[in-house]
């Protein structure tokens, strides 16, 4: 068998946790985005991924497993023209599916939030192929990652789906809170956390009863199946107290 060649010696590390191995045919992630997408091989079709998107965008909408994320972007009183999307992954490979699933999450909060007209809908992710940033470039914003512009900016709906924790600590450490943030089950993750569980406590905003959020876990059937159990296993949902209409009750669909 011949041996991998070792891509550890090309690991880089950017401000906000990430590290990257650049992998082949991919210039490394020091450069600017710009440059990047100059020296990557980009084919230009990826018709096959705006036709996808479609599909399960249709597939997804009268899926009961985001009933809890539909109803808390319900209560919402702010207006939020900013959704930052964090880690969503390449739309190729064996965790295609679930990226593109994903994908189609974003949509519909997008949608419920007044649509693409009048969002900032952003994405970074290393992990982007050539393709990727093509396809999403056609209707949104890709960043490199390290960008911090959201400390300064307004509201913002955060979307990072089995995000890295370190990554998702790093970031919520920086960062003005988000308004809504649909993400890895911190509460689930802290109960199985052995060791300091100090080195987290920015978590624990976001489940804890006197804590500044609302939090459902997102049900899926099939845990760690293909599709949506694949795709949702293990999110959750939080929002921020202070941004729920006056009358509405936190007690909502899904979850328990």
């Amino acid at each position: 068998m011949p041996r991998r060649k070792n891509l550890t010696k090309n690991l880089l590390h950017s401000t906000d946790g990430w590290s990257i191995i650049p992998g082949r045919n991919r210039t490394p992630a020091s450069l600017p985005l710009e440059d990047q997408i100059s020296q990557l091989s980009i084919t230009g079709d990826y018709s096959h991924l705006v036709r996808a998107l479609t599909n399960v965008t249709n597939d997804l909408a009268t899926d009961p497993a985001l009933s809890p994320l539909r109803s808390a972007v319900g209560t919402l009183k702010l207006d939020v023209k900013r959704v930052l999307v964090l880690g969503l992954g390449n739309f190729e490979g064996v965790s295609g599916t679930s990226t593109m699933l994903q994908l189609a999450m974003v949509l519909e909060i997008v949608n419920a939030l007044g649509g693409e007209a009048a969002m900032e809908v952003i994405f970074r992710d290393p992990a982007f192929t050539g393709t990727d940033i093509a396809f999403l470039r056609e209707r949104w914003k890709v960043e490199d990652v390290g960008t911090h512009e959201e400390v300064e900016r307004g509201e913002t709906v955060l979307v990072a789906p089995h995000l890295n924790f370190d990554v998702l600590k790093s970031h919520l450490e920086y960062t003005k809170p988000p308004v809504l943030m649909v993400s890895n089950d911190l509460q689930r993750f802290m109960n199985l956390c052995i060791g300091d569980t100090k080195e987290w406590d920015v978590f624990l905003q976001f489940f804890t009863e006197d804590g500044e959020y609302n939090y459902k876990p997102i049900e899926v059937e099939n845990r760690g199946e293909e599709g949506v159990g694949r795709a949702f296993n293990d999110l959750a949902v939080f929002w921020r107290k202070d941004a729920v209409r006056e009358g509405v009750g936190i007690e909502i669909d899904g979850g328990p």
